[in-house]
């Protein structure tokens, strides 16, 4: 039976024009999955997406757990680890996640980009230059080695069968040195469309949505074309105007004195 305080969000977001994909969590802060499937709300766009938080210090913290909770969710809807982490500054703990998500074609997100002390918060960076801790390292090192192990992109023509990598195997964002690319914006005058972001459960036997009803992007301006320079350019007309203007004044004075 669908919960009905986020059956009536997805409502309203949907209700209001939102197309985008949303994100739900479970309870004990999105730690705990094992009722998501059973409570899972309607959307008539079929785009919800299951959010997962994991840290070496909460609940579900194993592979049994993950393997008993999580692949039956990550089996019948996209799965998203939003926040994973470790308060010990090290990558012990998202050492073993992170190939487990891999496999089960789990994304996940490191939580988070800022300088705390990791005891008070998990944190990639020491520093806002990327430089990072050993949380950081060990996370950027494990999508480095992924994207190396990566087959090279083609070169036209149909994917080969079996090269192809499914959205939802992907590690989602980066660490360190390797920031996540913003999607590009379409050049055809059309809006983006919703973004989509994480909002906090709401304690530890609540849940939450992950959303920005109907919010857009602007669309990216025409080839060619640099919205900084407009300043110039209107100088550069007024300027030839007023120079046109001249050249026309004296050209009357020189016809009125021959007359």
């Amino acid at each position: 039976m669908a919960d009905r305080r986020e059956q009536s969000l997805v409502n309203a977001v949907r209700n209001a024009g939102g197309t985008q994909p949303l994100m739900l969590g479970g309870l004990q802060w999105s730690n705990d999955l094992s009722q998501w499937l059973a409570h899972r709300p309607n959307d008539p766009r079929g785009a919800l997406v299951a959010s997962f938080h994991t840290y070496n210090f909460t609940a579900c913290i194993s592979a049994s757990c993950w393997d008993g909770t999580l692949r039956p969710v990550a089996a019948a809807v996209p799965l998203v680890a939003g926040e994973i982490g470790e308060n010990d500054c090290g990558h012990g703990f998202i050492d073993s996640f992170m190939p487990w998500a891999d496999a089960a074609g789990v994304s996940y997100l490191g939580w988070t980009w800022d300088v705390w002390n990791c005891s008070s918060g998990p944190a990639l960076i020491t520093d806002y230059n990327g430089t990072p801790t050993g949380f950081g390292a060990g996370y950027r090192d494990h999508l480095a080695a992924i994207a190396a192990a990566a087959p090279p992109p083609s070169s036209g023509g149909p994917t080969p069968s079996g090269t192809r990598q499914s959205p939802r195997s992907s590690p989602a964002g980066g660490a360190g040195n390797l920031p996540a690319s913003p999607a590009p914006s379409p050049t055809d005058g059309s809006p983006t469309p919703g973004l989509v972001a994480e909002l906090p459960s709401v304690g530890p036997s609540g849940s939450g949505l992950a959303v920005i009803p109907g919010a857009t992007t602007p669309a990216a301006p025409s080839a060619g074309w640099t919205p900084g320079l407009w300043p110039y350019l209107l100088a550069v007309v007024v300027v030839s105007g007023l120079a046109v203007a001249g050249a026309f004044v004296i050209v009357r004075r020189r016809s009125s004195r021959g007359t």
